[in-house]
């Protein structure tokens, strides 16, 4: 296949992260910057070495310089961008959370479908060998059968006037961290909850949050998340027989990754996962599924399934 020229709609810090890992892509390049803001994309194309910037984003989207588009906007605009990618013929990676409303997810889907053009979700964490090796030891009954997991993603925000601050844009607790947790259950579960029950602190948006999901089989999913606290990151997963822990499950980066496995009866025991950069194999991954030699590994379904969940959650909250 050809090396395929990838787009970015905007500047966000993000942006900077996924282009340092698309260095190391086989399938494509990050060749491009847009920003509503012309001396903006210049300034940010010459600091990340892009070869070319657009003084707004639909002057990228109709260039023909590009074969498929990042888009880190604010969740709110997630969207309505992602919709004119597809409407200009190209296939998009949108950033995390896919939108806030269930039904522009679902109208998001229809249109690729209808476009015959890949979208995916920019979860970069389930790319990481870390889930797998996860899967493997619950499916191989390391911890018998599962009763529980737990997941943590909290932070102290820099800046108040930031994006995660802001209702307007998208923003809150929920849905700049909490979504991770909340995918990862459905990652090493699959299926929808069948109950959600969740409370927030609210102060323009859901400061922290923490909920329970109930799943088939009587499992129990528990998450927390905040935007205003002290950084703490982790995934449990608890059995019959023993239980799962990782320190670092959400941005474990190029270094190995420990899995604590406690079993009944035995010393704790460490298992070691090779480092790798999540942000450099999502990107792969996503350049095969533009070019249309393959589905994107972590269909576009599974995103609009957990927009739901997400959804469920934010009525709770209100």
């Amino acid at each position: 296949m050809k090396t395929l020229r990838m787009g970015v709609l905007g500047t966000a810090d993000i942006a900077r992260t996924v282009i340092a890992a698309s260095h190391n892509c086989h399938h494509g390049r990050i060749t491009a910057v847009a920003s509503r803001d012309p001396e903006k994309a210049r300034r940010f194309a010459a600091q990340t070495g892009l070869e070319q910037h657009f003084g707004s984003y639909e002057a990228l989207l109709h260039s023909g310089q590009v074969d498929c588009i990042y888009l880190p906007l604010p969740n709110s605009l997630h969207a309505p961008w992602a919709l004119r990618c597809l409407e200009a013929g190209l296939p998009v990676l949108v950033e995390k959370p896919l939108t806030i409303d269930p039904a522009d997810a679902q109208a998001l889907l229809d249109a690729s479908h209808r476009t015959s053009l890949a979208m995916a979700e920019g979860f970069m964490y389930r790319f990481h060998p870390l889930y797998q090796r996860l899967k493997e030891l619950m499916a191989a009954g390391a911890i018998g059968r599962v009763c529980s997991l737990s997941g943590v993603f909290t932070f102290m925000l820099d800046d108040a006037g930031e994006n995660p601050n802001s209702a307007s844009l998208g923003g809150g607790a929920l849905l700049d961290v909490g979504c991770y947790p909340i995918d990862a259950f459905r990652v090493l579960l699959g299926g929808q909850p069948l109950e959600v029950t969740c409370r927030a602190v609210m102060q323009g948006v859901d400061r922290a949050v923490m909920g329970i999901l109930r799943y088939p089989g009587e499992v129990l999913a528990f998450f927390e998340a905040g935007i205003f606290q002290y950084e703490r990151h982790g995934l449990a997963i608890h059995g019959t027989l023993g239980s799962l822990t990782v320190a670092d499950p959400w941005i474990p980066g190029d270094r190995d990754v420990d899995i604590l496995l406690r079993q009944e009866g035995q010393p704790p025991r460490t298992i070691t996962v090779a480092g790798a950069n999540a942000y450099t194999l999502e990107l792969d991954d996503f350049f095969l599924a533009a070019a249309g030699l393959k589905p994107p590994r972590f269909p576009l379904e599974d995103s609009v399934a957990n927009t739901e969940i997400l959804n469920r959650c934010r009525q709770q909250m209100e």
